[in-house]
């Protein structure tokens, strides 16, 4: 009797608590039907596959691996055991089984195009017939088995990348194409209620979902905006909620709760990097001292013209001061001659035009703040630079991107994917050498001398490191990790 009272109790608090519908400002989306979980190319697409899909693991607030769909994760001797929940269910009663995670990650070895790490590669797989060797199940097991034992290293946290989502079978068009038929039975916590042509989606929860609570919200409305829109959004009472994507500068923030004092904001550390990214056509077309010249030139213009940017921490280097990565001190200061040494010379500025991209909206803040910058021509592209064909690509745009605190193999591959840290081709190399090192302080070296050979070339020139934050209102709370900028909104709660 006593027991079923407190049970009652605690359902009703549950109850009390419930959301049942939140409003998050969100970037547009065309139509979900475009959306492919294994090709994601934004922090928007990666943030919709965290809240669509689960994976078999996560990390937890502070950096650690913890359980998802696997319920655990064993490795003895070489080979990686992962235990599949066996009581998933998606909304319809579709059970997600160890069969769909063998076809999903079969299916990535295959494709073999994810930019945050190849799973092919680790497992030393040269063919695709060969794939029941290194991936199969039994009963609610899975199993991997690398052909180099040590790679399991890198294997583990891998899986928790976004572009690593469990794509239940029956969802698919074909078996062996991650192109979803049905985003109503997920794997995650939510499916799309409803999509329309103007880039609104309706999310509902999956009361069958492990991550489940009666305290979460049970629908979602994603309202599309960019990141200045949805500040507009949040003041004219039409949105609840903006996301680490839409993530807005500090100066920005403070106007916010100016504004609307019941405004709650929560932030990350610094790992947000606004930098100037070269593209390989830049490579060919300039020298490494035209590019850091260049660069260098943008940046200081850039400082002296924003000063909502100035409020961030100013930094020359990749990784944040405490994160793996980082120069030494000896390391800091032959990169500060370099620049130095470039910048005295103006013999190093551009003999060709270096074309900056930016968004058909800021075309005219830009040439304003570069008009001093005779070699700098900065044209308007609807697309992202990176999806243009090369010879349609600029030689350099700004970019906010994560960087991190920690070694990780899925972030520099998706750097040398992008072509940001070198060519794609040159990273795969570096990054087989990288994971046959088995002393981590031996990679860690070689990753500092891979950043300063970066800085000193121009290949990458940082400008600030900031927050991503987030913007709730009241009586609205979220758990946010200080670490990492992904949104899980089933973490919106009622305070």
């Amino acid at each position: 009797m006593v027991f079923g009272l407190l049970l009652k109790v605690s359902e009703s608090r549950g109850r009390a608590n419930m959301i049942d519908n939140i409003r998050v400002a969100y970037p547009y989306f065309t139509s979900i039907t475009a959306f492919d979980p294994q090709n994601i190319q934004t922090n928007a697409e990666a943030n919709l596959a965290r809240n669509l899909y689960s994976r078999l693991i996560e990390f937890d607030a502070e950096g650690n691996v913890q359980p998802s769909l696997a319920s655990s994760v064993f490795v003895d001797g070489g080979v990686i055991t992962l235990s599949i929940r066996n009581h998933l269910h998606t909304i319809d009663g579709l059970r997600i089984s160890a069969e769909d995670v063998v076809n999903t990650l079969m299916m990535i070895v295959k494709k073999d195009s994810t930019t945050h790490g190849s799973l092919k590669e680790l497992l030393g797989i040269t063919r695709n017939e060969d794939l029941s060797a290194f991936i199969w199940s039994k009963g609610d097991n899975v199993f991997m088995r690398p052909l180099e034992p040590s790679n399991v290293e890198f294997i583990v946290p891998l899986l928790a990348s976004t572009d690593y989502s469990i794509l239940p079978k029956r969802s698919l068009v074909h078996l062996s194409d991650s192109k979803i038929a049905d985003f109503r039975n997920t794997s995650g916590i939510y499916f799309v209620e409803r999509d329309s042509s103007d880039g609104k989606l309706v999310l509902r929860i999956n009361p069958n979902h492990f991550d489940y609570s009666v305290s979460a919200p049970q629908s979602i409305e994603l309202v599309p905006a960019y990141r200045n829109k949805a500040l507009d959004l949040f003041v004219a009472g039409e949105v609840d909620f903006i996301t680490t994507i839409n993530s807005s500068s500090t100066s920005e923030i403070s106007e916010i709760q100016k504004k609307i004092p019941g405004a709650r904001t929560r932030e990350t550390l610094g790992i947000r990097l606004l930098s100037l990214r070269t593209t390989e056509i830049a490579r060919a077309r300039h020298t490494p001292e035209q590019l850091l010249y260049a660069g260098e030139k943008i940046r200081q213009a850039l400082l002296e013209a924003d000063t909502s940017i100035r409020a961030e921490e100013i930094t020359d280097q990749l990784f944040p001061s405490l994160g793996e990565g980082h120069l030494s001190d000896d390391m800091l200061k032959k990169l500060m001659k370099r620049k130095q040494e470039v910048l005295a010379d103006q013999n190093n500025a551009p003999k060709k035009p270096y074309v900056v991209a930016v968004g058909v909206s800021e075309l005219a803040k830009y040439k304003s703040m570069y008009s001093s910058l005779p070699f700098v021509e900065v044209k308007a592209y609807e697309k992202a630079p990176w999806v243009l064909p090369p010879e349609d690509q600029p030689d350099g745009y700004l970019i906010d991107a994560d960087s991190s605190f920690f070694e990780s193999y899925s972030l520099l591959s998706y750097n040398f994917a992008r072509g940001y840290f070198g060519s794609p081709d040159e990273g795969r190399s570096w990054l087989r050498n990288y994971v046959s090192t088995g002393d981590k302080q031996r990679r860690i070296k070689a990753l500092q001398e891979l950043h300063l050979s970066i800085l000193q070339n121009g290949l990458i020139v940082p400008v600030v490191f900031a927050k991503y934050h987030i913007v709730i209102r009241s009586p609205f709370d979220f758990e946010i990790s200080k670490f990492y900028a992904g949104t899980k909104l089933w973490k919106i709660h009622r305070q």
